[in-house]
């Protein structure tokens, strides 16, 4: 890894306090069979999904390849009760961006291990079920929803509109909307991404980057099965990403943006009116993308300390998930994304602005942060709540831009150092 000052200090950090997310089994409120990760060593206790997912890479990075797979199962365990990973074990209205399998092939991909595929794969293929069912859309691609009755919904509506400054008009369906939640379960609560002003429609939105990951997910359970020897469950994935894949090219493909946008089901067409970092996962995840579109994309969210996860819109200064805020797992993706298309130098860019700001941050504060402003280079200051520190993703993040990082100059190192010793 290149060492920095506020690298050396940020890996002595993360060798004392990553173990210390760790909780045992017998914390669990809901009964969980194995130690499992919480996003911070104070403050958190349950067991977040995608969370989990980005702390895992954090967890590989050091080594800590058994609680990596614990995790793994801790999830399997809960899509078995549930059919899916609730947003929290203890949040079980709703779930979370599905990377459930893409963190399985993360994790075989660090350590070899393959012997999970067979083990883990009822459960993938349980979960994706849920989205491919419960989650369909009527234009034949995936949105948000809830598992919520009808009380849940007023329950959670009136605790999301106190939060959020919003009146009884701004609820488009009533006291029982389902559209907060929708935009809850997408992890991006809340953004004015899935707002026309400040009503909620993310019920209604089929978004790019959940289809992208499930494109994904449909690809990889393809080839675990085949590896597991089922001819016929491989074809069958084979064939789910196929359909999705032509049916995002359809809808969600702006040949004037040359980019994939998300997709109202309302009025049957693109949304335009906010632009936003979810677009850089159609290339992150396989599913297609241009230099040039992704270019005029990173041009108007790129600010001097990172990436914000929107564009400024009149509504910013309402939702955290918004401009100017620059949030771990979006920056990882926008930088699979820029890589697959072939854009490395803005890749790094990205990932070097990120990992300046978190350890200039550190070296301020003595902790990581939930998100970040990419305009200061600041903690990132919600209107909605008080940013909490946050170990999981952040780090998981940092410690595979760092690697990467390495990786990308080791070689170069390697090459001058072999020229010095010739001469």
């Amino acid at each position: 890894m290149i060492q920095t000052e506020g690298c050396n200090a940020l890996n002595n950090f993360f060798r004392k306090n990553m173990p210390l997310t760790t909780r045992p089994a017998s914390d669990s409120e809901v009964g969980l069979g194995r130690p499992y990760t919480v996003p911070c060593v104070r403050g958190f206790r349950n067991f977040f999904y995608w969370d989990t997912c980005f702390a895992n890479w954090g967890l590989l990075e050091m080594g800590m390849t058994e609680q990596a797979r614990n995790n793994l199962r801790n999830m399997a365990e809960l899509i078995s009760r549930w059919g899916y990973v609730p947003n929290a074990d203890v949040l079980t209205n709703r779930s979370q961006p599905p990377l459930f399998v893409r963190s399985v092939f993360d994790y075989v991909e660090a350590t070899g291990d393959r012997s999970v595929i067979g083990e883990l794969l009822p459960a993938m293929v349980r979960e994706h079920d849920f989205w491919r069912v419960c989650r369909a859309a009527p234009c034949g691609l995936t949105r948000y929803g809830n598992s919520a009755d009808a009380e849940g919904l007023r329950e959670f509506n009136e605790d999301i509109s106190r939060r959020l400054g919003l009146t009884e008009g701004d609820l488009a369906e009533g006291p029982e909307d389902p559209n907060l939640m929708a935009c809850a379960e997408s992890g991006w609560d809340f953004s004015s991404r899935f707002f026309d002003g400040m009503t909620c429609v993310a019920a209604h939105i089929c978004p790019v980057d959940l289809n992208a990951m499930l494109f994904d997910a449909e690809q990889k359970i393809a080839a675990f099965a085949a590896e597991a020897g089922d001819d016929g469950l491989s074809r069958t994935f084979s064939g789910y990403a196929g359909t999705r894949l032509a049916k995002m090219r359809e809808l969600m493909y702006d040949p004037e943006r040359k980019l994939f946008l998300d997709y109202d089901c309302r009025t049957g067409t693109r949304r335009r009116e906010v632009r936003h970092a979810g677009s850089f996962a159609a290339a992150a995840f396989g599913a297609g993308g241009s230099a040039e579109g992704l270019t005029a994309l990173l041009r108007v969210l790129e600010c001097e300390h990172g990436l914000a996860v929107c564009e400024k819109s009149p509504f910013s200064e309402r939702f955290q998930w918004d401009f100017p805020f620059m949030w771990a797992p979006v920056t990882a993706i926008a930088w699979e994304g820029l890589k697959a298309v072939g854009l490395l130098a803005a890749a790094d860019r990205l990932r070097d602005k990120f990992c300046t700001t978190v350890e200039r941050v550190f070296q301020k504060t003595g902790n990581l942060w939930e998100k970040y402003d990419a305009l200061t280079g600041e903690k990132g200051v919600s209107c909605e709540y008080e940013t909490p520190p946050m170990l999981g993703w952040t780090a998981g993040v940092y410690l595979r831009f760092r690697t990467a990082e390495n990786k990308t100059v080791q070689p170069e190192r390697e090459r001058i150092e072999a020229l010095k010793a010739a001469l």
